[in-house]
């Protein structure tokens, strides 16, 4: 241990004495730290950061996608109360476009589902797959029969 103290003594010196002819100031040198013999850097802090950044980024996807759904889920049940006032053909439509539409909101479901449970090395591969199933969910929505409220 005192070997390598000693060492990063005199390379850091050698090196601000190469510096003050240059003006260039040294890049840190990372000590290696013995902890039951596995190395540490500081690399660890910069790859904590990334992690941290990545999770942050799944957690405000996920929470998009959750107003979404919940937004879809409130104007379904909007059309919900129209089929109660609907009557002959209309009504037949309306609910065929709710069951469709329900359909859809379980698949969306399940794939957020799967994107929460998913790594971080995943999720961003599933963050596809439920963006195209809540931008189905809109258009299906938006199609509603004419008269549904």
């Amino acid at each position: 241990m005192r070997h390598l103290i000693w060492l990063a003594v005199i390379v850091l010196a050698a090196g601000m004495t190469a510096c003050e002819k240059k003006d260039i100031v040294p890049a840190p040198i990372p000590i290696p730290q013995t902890d039951g013999g596995a190395a540490k850097t500081s690399s660890k802090p910069e790859a904590g950061a990334l992690e941290s950044a990545a999770r942050q980024e799944r957690d405000d996807f996920v929470a998009a996608a959750e107003k979404d759904l919940a937004e879809i889920k409130a104007r379904m049940l909007e059309l919900k109360r129209d089929l109660v006032q609907a009557s002959g053909e209309a009504k037949a439509a309306l609910q065929r476009q709710i069951t469709a539409l329900e359909q859809e909101m379980q698949s969306a479901e399940k794939k957020l589902a799967e994107l929460k449970a998913a790594t971080l090395a995943e999720w961003k591969g599933l963050r596809q797959g439920i963006s195209a199933a809540i931008d189905q969910l809109k258009q299906s929505v938006k199609k509603a029969p004419k008269g549904a409220a």
